[in-house]
Parts: C-alpha cells; sequence; structure tokens
C-alpha cells in the first residue's frame, strides 16, 4: 500500500496528539461447569461509549482523509477536533484455546466528515500460553472512498505471564 493514496504528497503531513475518553461497561454471562461448583464465562457482552479529541501540534490544509475508515477520524488524526462512539461488543467462548468478537461501532462525527457504522468480527485462536493467532475483518459504512471491508490479522505475543492471563477472559 502506497502511503501517497492514504494522505497526498504535495501536503504537509500534520502532527497531532489524540486523546481518547472511554466509559465501558461489561457483564458476564456464567455457566456452570462439572460439579456447579465452578463457573466460566461464555460469553462477555460489553457497551461503550467514547470520545476522542486530537490536538494540533503542526498545522496543514488537508481537511479530511477520504479513505473509508480513516474519513471519520479526520478531526483526531489531522488535530483540532474529535468525535463520539458508542459500541456494543460480545465475546465468546467457542470451544477450548478459541474465542470470537462480534462488535458493532457508530461513530458521531461533526462537519462534512458524516457519521458511520462500522462491525467487526473476528476469531483468536491460543495457540501457546505466550501465543495467539487472531483474524477476522471489519466493514466501514460511512462516507469515504475505497473499499469498506479491511482484513484484519494478527500474531500476538504474550510477555511474561501474569496471574489469570494463562486463564484468560473466560476462566476467572
Amino acid at each position: 500500500m502506497e502511503y501517497s493514496s492514504i494522505f497526498p504528497l504535495d501536503r504537509n503531513l500534520p502532527i497531532s496528539i489524540g486523546v481518547k475518553n472511554e466509559l465501558i461497561l461489561s457483564k458476564p454471562f456464567l455457566k456452570d461447569i462439572q460439579c456447579g461448583s465452578v463457573e466460566q464465562a461464555y460469553i462477555v457482552v460489553t457497551g461503550a461509549i467514547a470520545y476522542d479529541y486530537g490536538f494540533e501540534v503542526e498545522k496543514t490544509d488537508v481537511e479530511y482523509m477520504q479513505r473509508k475508515l480513516l474519513r471519520q477520524r479526520s478531526n483526531v488524526i489531522l488535530g483540532g477536533g474529535g468525535f463520539g462512539s458508542a459500541r456494543l461488543q460480545g465475546d465468546f467462548y467457542v470451544r477450548k484455546n478459541l474465542y470470537a468478537t462480534v462488535a458493532v461501532r457508530a461513530l458521531f462525527s461533526d462537519g462534512s466528515a458524516g457519521n458511520s457504522l462500522e462491525q467487526n468480527s473476528s476469531l483468536r485462536l491460543k495457540i501457546s500460553p505466550h501465543f495467539s493467532l487472531m483474524a477476522g475483518y471489519w466493514l466501514t459504512l460511512g462516507k469515504g472512498t475505497e473499499t469498506p471491508v479491511l482484513p484484519i490479522v494478527d500474531l500476538t505475543y504474550h510477555f511474561g505471564l501474569k496471574q489469570g492471563r494463562e486463564e484468560g477472559l473466560f476462566k476467572r
């Protein structure tokens, strides 16, 4: 991918500082395992509201970035503005070492950047206590150019084992 298709080469690249405030509420749904003395979460539903704001350090004459996924975030990326968002997410225990995530997010941006609706889904496979592999997609419906679907692949290495990490979110 060429950076020139994301940001014009004939324009000054902005320098900005982004800040995000988010209120997150989660509710685990539990089921009994074996004798009923142990409960394990099989679904965790999360709701969140957030506000992102970008402070301009160096000015640019670009008003909005045109690509989907970036357009509604332009005020933060370029500095001097912000956007709000609301998110509903479900994290699911599929089977041992396999987890799924499904989320819907609404972005509320001022001006001509417009609002958008985003949906993302992924599967995460725990390969070992230190490695996990995630694959999924991110779909954006709103103003902007280019394809609305972005594939996601992530290989994660976990440094050290904190208490509870080996058990994961679903075995606490």
